[in-house]
């Protein structure tokens, strides 16, 4: 089993395959080792992505869980009945999930079953795998000494509530453990790429096909209009388009800790950059023609690929839809899409690179890529390679292996 869960981050339709590092415990799996009544606090996983967890010996584990739906409904309980208000850093409706992050936070399910938010419970068993869904809180403990391993894994149906979870990661202003732009936008060329070829077109044709790929067009799509559209509103108040200099180094917004694969902004006000969801600050800087845009090289080619995915039926519908009811990003986005000087995806010049680079030359892969594990402690970064093929052994002497069940849990509908 151990290598079937090292192998389930690289197969051919998981996301975490474009990653460029290995990250321990989301893309590699972790080993757990529990005793009486150790247990595992309430969470979601990171990013909300999917986790497997399989049960290699020992004695059972109590699961419980809740549908990924029911996610606000308890993280309201928990701001509401399970934390003092001086335990919480903030207001509204991240105070109690920047805690929830930390996973120390342990109590009955009754008072979730009292304010009417749906529990559900399962007994793990050796030789069963458990699989929990995206934004699906849980929690458990061991009934005794046991063995069990995880590793986390996502879909294509992962990238709109990966784009809510990384949303959520900026508004905390905490570094992210997955470069979520750098995912949507391999993953929209990849797409584009196979289904150009005739044998991939007659494998697309279901209706499960079709709907994985609306998820991942949509956010594309939105995220394709949404950069554009500031970077035309940026070279209107003056600011200057460049090239970056090294696309594969990745960039974080010095404000919200984003990851800026398509595009940042350098000014003379800031040592670092920022992101482009960041209409207040942009708009109070005096640096006016001192500002500059920094685009990818294959910016152009993005573009392309998400006008052609906009022909498709319900794509601009369903990108209209989330932008009427997101964030002031969006509003923004609103006002200067109604401009009568703007439409989507008009021209931008862009200059030859400046001296003034938009990373630092001196910093390598490794250095630019330690931000998508630091937030597991003690862990070294490990270069992974898709050519790879060395799997570590995992010896099964001590283990009682047994015909494995799957309980598919706390799953999003």
């Amino acid at each position: 089993m151990h290598a079937i869960l090292m192998k389930l981050s690289r197969l051919s339709k998981s996301i975490l395959r474009l990653l460029r590092t290995a990250i321990p415990g989301v893309t590699d799996p972790m080993l757990y080792i529990g005793m009486l009544f150790s247990m595992f606090a309430w969470h979601v996983e990171d990013h909300y992505l999917y986790s497997i967890n399989y049960h290699h010996c020992g004695a059972s584990k109590t699961w419980y869980g809740i549908p990924g739906k029911a996610a606000p409904d308890f993280e309201k309980v928990v701001r509401e009945h399970v934390y003092d208000h001086e335990i919480l850093s903030g207001e509204g409706e991240t105070a109690a999930f920047d805690i929830l992050l930390g996973k120390t936070t342990m109590f009955p399910p009754n008072i979730l079953l009292h304010h009417h938010v749906p529990v559900y419970r399962a007994i793990q068993k050796p030789g069963e795998f458990v699989i929990t869904f995206p934004r699906a809180y849980h929690s458990g403990f061991s009934h005794g000494f046991n063995c069990g391993e995880a590793v986390n894994f996502a879909v294509g149906e992962w990238f709109p509530l990966g784009a809510i979870a990384s949303q959520r990661y900026a508004l905390l202003k905490r570094i992210p453990l997955l470069p979520y732009e750098e995912l949507l936008c391999k993953e929209a060329a990849l797409l584009d790429h196979e289904f150009s070829t005739s044998s991939y077109k007659d494998l697309t044709t279901s209706t499960g096909d079709t709907h994985i790929q609306h998820c991942m067009k949509v956010p594309f799509v939105q995220l394709m209009r949404l950069q554009h559209c500031v970077r035309w509103s940026l070279m209107k108040m003056g600011a200057r388009t460049h090239y970056k200099a090294d696309i594969d180094a990745t960039v974080l917004c010095s404000i919200c800790k984003r990851d800026c694969y398509v595009a940042h902004v350098m000014c003379n006000c800031r040592v670092d950059a920022i992101c482009l969801c960041h209409e207040e600050e942009i708009r109070k800087c005096p640096c006016s023609h001192d500002r500059a845009v920094f685009v990818r090289k294959d910016i152009i080619e993005l573009e392309t690929l998400s006008k052609k995915f906009e022909e498709e039926n319900g794509i601009v519908d369903a990108v209209k839809k989330q932008m009427s009811c997101g964030s002031s990003t969006h509003s923004y986005f609103n006002r200067i899409n109604h401009n009568a000087e703007y439409f989507p995806y008009c021209k931008i010049h862009i200059d030859t690179p400046p001296e003034v680079h938009s990373i630092s030359e001196d910093a390598d892969d490794s250095d630019c890529e330690v931000f998508r594990v630091k937030r597991r402690s003690g862990i070294t970064p490990e270069r992974r390679h898709t050519e790879d093929s060395t799997i570590t052994t995992f010896t099964g002497n001590q283990c009682t292996w047994r015909p494995f069940a799957i309980y598919i849990l706390f799953s999003c509908g």
